[in-house]
This record gives structure tokens, C-alpha cells and sequence, in this order.
């Protein structure tokens, strides 16, 4: 009895793997769990830009103060600039260094989306869109019900007592 349970879902199974006639589309509960990967994703990418940004902004104050303090020495050490000083030569040094750090800060910047209403976390596409489903051969009347016979006429009123309608929302 067990051997023939087992060999009727490999048989269900084989036929579910080579059916082809019929759209399948992810579940309501497969779309969720999707969007929420995305939205998961999302967050963890921002939360990488945050890092980034603090970490950039500590080293662009440090820079900041170094180059404050490096200048200043070089003014007390040749009041005159000079670029074959070498406290002239430190303080271009770390100007530049800030000023690549002030690059990357921008360009940080310019590749994170401006926060606004519009750009706030929606619903994608894919969790709003509809899933491909069976195709429906049920016969509609002009109102989008489904009739139970199989009366194909067009007029209503004269089979109105041999139908019966079901109420489904059309797709």
C-alpha cells in the first residue's frame, strides 16, 4: 500500500515536471517572501552606504584638522611658500588626500538616490502584477458572471430560468 502511495506521487510529480499545458506563476506567499528579499537587499545596501559615508566623513575631519596643523607648521617653518620645502611638500600631500576623500564623499553622494516621498520603499511591480494563471474557458455573459449551462445564446431574458450565475470578479 505504501509502495503504491509512493508511485502515485512519482507518477504526480513526473506529470507536474512535463506539463505544459498550463501557466504556472509564483504563489501570493512566493511573491511576498520575494519582495521581501528585495526589500532586505535594499536595506542591507544602505546600510553599506551609511558605513561608508560615516567612515568617510571620520576621515575627511581628521584629514581636515591634519592639514590645518600642516600648513600652519609649514607657515612657521618658511613664512614664504616654497614646493621644495618639505613641510610645504607634507601639507600638499595631505590636501590632496582630503581632497580625495572630498571626491569620494560626492560621488558617495550622487549615486544615493535623493530621500523624497517618491523614492521612499514601495511595492514592486512584480508583487502587484498578475500571475499567470489557467487559462479560463468558462463562458461569461456581458456582466462578467459565469453561467453554469451550456446555453451559448446571446439573449438572457429568454434562458433567464435555465441559468444560474456565480459572481466572480474577472481578472
Amino acid at each position: 500500500m505504501l509502495q503504491g502511495k509512493l508511485r502515485s506521487v512519482k507518477k504526480k510529480d513526473s506529470e507536474r515536471a512535463h506539463d505544459s499545458s498550463t501557466e504556472r506563476g509564483f504563489s501570493t506567499d512566493q511573491r511576498i517572501n520575494i519582495e521581501q528579499l528585495r526589500v532586505q537587499k535594499m536595506s542591507c545596501i544602505d546600510r553599506k552606504n551609511e558605513a561608508v559615508m560615516f567612515n568617510l566623513a571620520i576621515e575627511e575631519s581628521a584629514l581636515a584638522r591634519q592639514v590645518e596643523v600642516s600648513e600652519t607648521r609649514a607657515q612657521l617653518r618658511c613664512p614664504e611658500y616654497d614646493d621644495n620645502n618639505l613641510f610645504w611638500k607634507k601639507a600638499n600631500a595631505i590636501i590632496k588626500k582630503h581632497e580625495q576623500v572630498m571626491d569620494r564623499i560626492s560621488n558617495l553622494n550622487s549615486q544615493c538616490d535623493p530621500v523624497s516621498y517618491e523614492s521612499s520603499p514601495k511595492v514592486s511591480e512584480f508583487l502587484n502584477g498578475n500571475s499567470p494563471r489557467k487559462r479560463d474557458n468558462a463562458k461569461r455573459n456581458n456582466d462578467g458572471l459565469i453561467m453554469l449551462d451550456s446555453d451559448t445564446s446571446d439573449d438572457d431574458t429568454a434562458s433567464i430560468h435555465k441559468k444560474s450565475k456565480v459572481s466572480f470578479e474577472k481578472e
